[in-house]
């Protein structure tokens, strides 16, 4: 893991950024993706975002004019079970199931912008 653990306990308190981490669970999504499920500005979500990847818990990778995020294999490494706890604690929101829900059906009705984002 990159950080000390006190910037992974600062990221994990904000609602938002568990939303985040929640569709990340899912699958590595783009920006654009993260912003039609989340209905946050861009501007907010890069926010989340970058705080996010300075805790180690996500990692950027852009390709072309598209940065997409996944879960960062080492934090999964260095803190065992940490994935397993995060997607049982997360999975018993409602708003997080709505989320992944939406994710779902946006996705497989193709409203996401995964056309432009798949290279």
């Amino acid at each position: 893991m990159k950080s000390h653990p006190a910037s992974l306990f600062k990221a994990l308190a904000d609602e938002n950024r568990l939303r985040i981490l929640n569709l990340l669970l899912v699958e590595e999504m783009c920006v654009c993706q993260l912003e039609c499920v989340l209905g946050i500005k861009q501007s907010n979500l890069s926010r989340h975002l970058t705080k996010l990847a300075q805790s180690g818990l996500i990692v950027p990778e852009k390709r072309a004019q598209f940065v997409f995020y996944r879960i960062d294999p080492e934090a999964s490494a260095s803190y065992p079970g940490f994935e397993a706890f995060l997607r049982h604690a997360l999975e018993n929101i409602p708003a997080h199931r709505t989320d992944i829900e939406n994710y779902t059906r946006d996705k497989n009705a193709g409203m996401l912008c995964l056309s432009k984002c798949k290279l």
